[in-house]
């Protein structure tokens, strides 16, 4: 199964404690979809009771 994310890749260079410079490649993923070139996918809604936390998947795709 493959998959498709889209967002943003971030970059970051920093000097840790002991002086030696480091960099760091993050992804902040918005969307994560079945790739629907070879199969095709279906999506039913997640309940989650309580408070939403920021970055909580919406909802579940299941791939046939």
């Amino acid at each position: 199964m493959g998959i498709v994310v889209t967002g943003r890749l971030k970059q970051r260079v920093f000097d840790d404690d002991e002086g030696q410079r480091l960099a760091v490649v993050e992804f902040d993923a918005e969307e994560i979809a079945v790739s629907q070139t070879y199969e095709t996918a279906t999506v039913t809604a997640a309940y989650r009771p309580g408070k939403p936390v920021a970055g909580q998947a919406r909802s579940r795709i299941r791939a046939t």
